[in-house]
């Protein structure tokens, strides 16, 4: 089969076996579990993929394996944990155990234990990793530590270390947090359509950190299409196999609409106005991760502005869901004007055609 940079709808557990030994060099994917969603009553057989997936990964690839645990009458299933332990038995190495933490969203859990927030990734290897870029992102205070370790000459006597230059940042730890719904997942509104999908930002630091460009990049469970269209977006080949008629049509739409809008062509006025807020208010977040939070210094008085500006700026993203687009025809000159109207009020913006444009260029001499 041709597998480079397709969406394919069928059983992955059936297409896998079409594709030739080692041509994958890396897996972000989240698998169904534990019946926590309705994914259209399909269901999926974990052991084959398992297997499948260990075949046709590269020597040194990777798979990173975002999953979690139900919990019924008291007892989690550990669904998360008997995944892992089969992967080892089959030859893959546990590179690491690292979390998804959901700092924004539905959380959910029993009314007797602690919310659920987090998931597991576990990050599987086949042999000897081959592809390692490490995130640098967490700002170190000093970047200078003046040494006061010693050690001791033959002669017994004592010898000074000297000072420590450091990087600007360090390597950040193996807890990923990010902000969860829309518009932080993703600016996309229709990709919501599919029950549980998570950040772009996560599959773009997990693509990041694993692979490099022209590498191919798969996900057997495409669901909205996430890991596709970031592993594009990065230059990378991606290929998805997806069951569901539904979401292969959302995940075709995104991709679309991705092509789209690389050059800000094409993109539906609506989406445009999305995209432009969503982005901001993720930027915003992203900020509020850097500064220190302490009520009784300027970076907290910084802190709480933002905060605030935060909250508004998500607002404005919850009115533009609700604006619906029409079109129209210039009688003048033909052109399609896109209108946008909410959808409560009926009120919107007239929108300009290009005689209108021309009339507004002229009256400005």
């Amino acid at each position: 089969m041709t597998y480079l940079n397709k969406v394919v709808q069928g059983d992955s557990a059936i297409l896998i076996k079409e594709l030739p030994n080692s041509c994958i060099d890396l897996t972000v994917t989240s698998p169904p579990y534990d019946k926590i969603r309705d994914y259209e009553k399909y269901v999926f057989d974990f052991k084959t993929i398992a297997k499948e997936l260990y075949r046709v990964t590269k020597d040194g690839g990777v798979v990173v394996w975002v999953v979690g645990d139900s919990t019924k009458d008291g007892n989690e299933s550990n669904t998360s944990f008997k995944q892992a332990l089969f992967f080892k038995e089959i030859g893959f190495k546990l590179h690491d155990t690292m979390i998804y933490q959901k700092k924004r969203g539905l959380r959910f859990g029993s009314l007797k234990a602690y919310n659920q927030n987090f998931e597991y990734m576990f990050i599987f290897v086949k042999g000897k990793i081959k592809t390692v870029n490490l995130i640098r992102d967490k700002k170190i205070k000093y970047t200078q530590i003046n040494s006061t370790n010693t050690t001791r000459k033959k002669d017994g006597s004592k010898h000074h270390l000297p000072n420590k230059e450091l990087p600007e940042y360090a390597v950040r730890g193996n807890i990923w947090a990010y902000n969860t719904g829309t518009p932080h997942s993703t600016n996309d509104v229709f990709a919501f359509e599919h029950p549980a999908i998570f950040p772009e930002k996560l599959a773009k630091d997990h693509i990041l950190s694993w692979s490099n460009k022209g590498d191919l990049v798969f996900d057997p469970f495409a669901g909205s299409g996430t890991t596709l269209k970031i592993a594009r977006s990065l230059n990378r080949n991606y290929l998805g196999f997806e069951i569901s008629n539904k979401y292969i049509k959302i995940i075709e739409k995104r991709l679309a609409q991705q092509t789209l809008g690389e050059g800000g062509e094409g993109m539906t006025l609506k989406n445009k106005y999305l995209t432009v807020v969503g982005n901001f208010l993720q930027t915003l977040d992203e900020l509020l991760e850097d500064i220190e939070l302490s009520e009784q210094s300027e970076n907290g008085k910084l802190f709480s502005k933002i905060s605030n500006g935060s909250e508004a700026i998500e607002e404005l993203y919850e009115e533009l869901e609700n604006l619906i687009e029409k079109e129209a025809r210039c009688p003048a000159c033909g052109e399609v004007i896109r209108h946008l109207f909410d959808s409560k009020t009926g009120k919107g913006d007239g929108g300009e055609c290009a005689c209108t444009r021309k009339k507004v260029k002229e009256a400005r001499g």
